[in-house]
Formats: C-alpha cells, structure tokens, sequence
C-alpha cells in the first residue's frame, strides 16, 4: 500500500488522490498502473502529466468512468457505465428512497447501494449528501416545469382550460391506487425549517412555478377569462400555495378530496370571468 504522506508529495505532477478517498486510492492503485500509462500520467494516483493535460482531453471524467467500472473490493473491472448515467442513478435511487421514506430516513450507503454505484464515485459529482438533496429538488423541478409547459402550451385549450387540465390530471393522480407521492412536497415539509440550501432550492422551484402560472393568468385575462382586477402575479402566487397545499394534503389524506375543494374555490369561484 502507498504510503498516504508520499502519495500527497508533489512531484513533477501534482498527485490526486481517487475521488477524494484515499482508502480507494490505495485499493486501485495497481490498476491505476495501466491506465495511467495510456494517459502519460502517475501510477500511484492517476495524476495527469503537463503534456496530456495540455491536450484539451477531459481526463478526469475519463479516470473517473475507469474507477468507476472497477470492483471496489477486487478491482476488477464491472460493466462499464459513464459520467452522465452514473451520477442519473444516483439522483434517480435518491429520489426513490426520499419518496418512499425522507430525506431523513435514509442513508447516503443504501442510497449508493441501490444505485449500484460505489462511494469513490458519489464524492466525483456530489460533496456531500446535502449537495445530492438539492441535485433531487433541481430534478423534480425539472420535471414538474416541463409537465407544465406540455399543459400550458396546448393552443387547442384556452389559458383557463389548460389551467383546468392540469389540476384535474393531479386530482385524478391524487386519486390513483397505489397513490403517487411527490419528493418535493416531502423534502420541502422536511427541510423547511433546517436547511438553507435546501430551503434555497425549493424556494427557487416555487418562484419558476409562479411565473409560469403568471405567464398563463397573463393569457387568460387578454382572453377575458380572468378578471382583469386581479395582479397576475399575485393571483400566480395563491394559486402556487394553494394548490401545492392541496396536493401536500391530498398525500395526507390518501385521496383527492383537498384538490376537489381548490378547483371548486378556483374555477368557480375566484377566477369567473
């Protein structure tokens, strides 16, 4: 096994250490010897020489995937699998066990184990299990907007009806056996009054929602849909609270009475025209 105070010693390169684990380090260096001599660079830490790093190649995505498809325990190679699906997997198990339990409730070992992915790769693309929480939000957010641009763009539905659509299909999800439950509502719940990273996250996520429902108040008031007394992103704003606390309390309840009550109040009460 390298010494650890001889593989930090810098050289005519500088030595890295395998994604910031020197137990990892020490445990791939011999297969490191291999690779490293395709990459021109040192055997011990995988550390790039000047004349390969001047080559504009992204070496360390390149050790990283390497590392990655090896056996941690034997350092045989695994079937291999890249940057992007690698860290996919990790937000995908995360979002999964956060769902099913809370953000709390698991650990970041189970997490890694049922994205198959061992620890030397989560410390490549995350710093921390705080870092793959708001990876988690930023995905959800992802894709709850993108559902909401499929909705809000249908031109065949006027602004109000798109709206409409879009709750009904949550009411009827709300109603769905076995329910569906959300990862944002349960870390937002969770982390509100803990983390401010976390709380940064979500409160961003919150204010892309708003001015997407603004942009489509906006469109329902020129087509004399909704009263123009109302500021639309005001009126964007109680529709953002409202509904997320409709579907945050549909969870609790297991059912789509909450939402049934907002789309009452809603459409056919606060936005007739």
């Amino acid at each position: 096994m390298v010494d650890r105070e001889e593989r930090n010693r810098t050289g005519p390169h500088e030595h890295r250490r395998l994604g910031g684990n020197p137990q990892a380090a020490d445990a791939q260096c011999v297969a490191a010897t291999a690779w490293s001599s395709v990459l021109g660079g040192c055997h011990r830490c995988g550390a790039i020489s000047p004349a390969v790093a001047d080559s504009g190649i992204d070496l360390l995505d390149d050790w990283s995937n390497h590392v990655a498809g090896l056996n941690q325990t034997t350092g045989l190679p695994m079937p291999p699998m890249t940057c992007t699906s690698t860290r996919d997997r990790i937000v995908e198990a995360a979002t999964r066990a956060m769902t099913a339990r809370s953000y709390n409730g698991v650990g970041l070992n189970e997490i890694l184990k049922n994205a198959g992915v061992p620890k030397g790769s989560f410390y490549h693309f995350f710093e921390s299990k705080e870092n793959l929480g708001i990876a988690v939000i930023e995905k959800s957010t992802e894709d709850h907007l993108q559902r909401l641009r499929t909705f809000y763009s249908d031109r065949t539905k006027s602004p109000l009806q798109r709206l409409r659509a879009l709750c009904q299909t949550f009411r009827d999800e709300a109603g769905e056996q076995p329910r569906r439950e959300c990862v944002f509502c349960k870390l937002a719940l969770e982390q509100a009054g803990l983390s401010e990273p976390l709380r940064a996250a979500i409160r961003c996520s919150m204010e892309q929602t708003k001015a997407l429902h603004a942009q489509l108040i906006r469109e329902a008031q020129a087509a004399e849909e909704v009263c123009s007394r109302f500021d639309p992103e005001q009126l964007a704003e109680y529709v953002t609270v409202a509904l997320d606390g409709a579907m945050i309390r549909a969870q609790i309840e297991g059912g789509p009475g909450p939402i049934d009550t907002f789309m009452h109040f809603v459409f056919d009460e606060l936005l007739k025209p």
